[in-house]
């Protein structure tokens, strides 16, 4: 059987404190907070909690731009979590 490994899948909370620089607290609250917003967006799926896909929190905090040539493109600065 074939081990996957879902923390290159997801953030977790010292991911989120790393690209955010809140403390822990806040970062669960943020994860919590976008859990529930993955879950209104797409009601099938299933929530790890105090995980968020990368994907999603990428899409959601604008944290990759496409460069001239249409590839995606992290970008290097602090996220501002627009949670309102």
């Amino acid at each position: 059987m074939n081990d996957i490994n879902l923390s290159k899948e997801y953030y977790d909370v010292k991911d989120i404190m790393a690209k955010t620089g809140y403390k822990k607290s806040k970062c669960y609250d943020i994860i919590r907070r976008l859990n529930e917003r993955f879950n209104k967006e797409f009601p099938s799926s299933i929530i790890m909690r105090g995980k968020i896909p990368i994907w999603y929190f990428k899409k959601i905090m604008r944290c990759e731009e496409l460069d001239e040539y249409g590839k995606k493109r992290e970008l290097n600065h602090q996220v501002k979590v627009p949670l309102a």
